[in-house]
């Protein structure tokens, strides 16, 4: 009844926009709804952290730099970088960490990233989570997501911005 309900919002004029936590463009995320069976006339427009994050992207090279980021998460997720004066570089060169999870969701949590974290802090590096979710559930397994790795570089003394629900910037943006 989901699709009925956002196609009977959108026919009363209600602007209907979908907000996920997904560190990729809202365009992937389009076709993987379409997948799913939901239309893309069932919603307005789509909000992902993933263009959260490009747009901060955006605002940290208007000067014409190259913003230098050591990125943690998985292949999948390199599509956040294309089209951005960004390169991904050694942690010791580089000037913020962008986290869209642990590179090996299926076998990776939190305490897989102290040493990480630790090599990190010594060089005070701030994190970008590109997906502030703990956990979330795939199939019958609980995967651990960017903002469990956030929230332990957080107690480790690390800078930290979320990038997504439930923290302020998605809904600004």
């Amino acid at each position: 009844g989901v699709v009925a309900c956002l196609k009977r919002a959108r026919a009363e004029k209600t602007i209907v926009l979908l907000l996920t936590n997904a560190p990729r463009p809202s365009e992937p995320i389009k076709v993987q709804l379409e997948s799913l069976g939901v239309p893309r006339d069932a919603y307005d427009g789509i909000v992902t952290s993933g263009d959260l994050t490009q747009a901060l992207f955006v605002e940290r090279t208007s000067d014409g730099r190259t913003l230098k980021l050591f990125p943690v998460g998985p292949d999948r997720d390199f599509p956040l970088y294309e089209g951005f004066k960004v390169a991904r570089v050694a942690m010791e060169d580089a000037e913020t960490i962008v986290c869209t999870g642990p590179f090996d969701d299926t076998k990776e949590g939190p305490d897989d990233y102290r040493d990480l974290w630790a090599k990190a802090r010594a060089l005070d590096l701030p994190l970008i989570c590109a997906n502030p979710d703990l956990v979330v559930q795939r199939g019958d397994q609980l995967i651990y997501c960017a903002g469990a790795l956030g929230k332990l570089y957080e107690e480790m003394g690390g800078e930290v911005l979320y990038l997504g629900k439930p923290h302020l910037p998605v809904y600004d943006f």
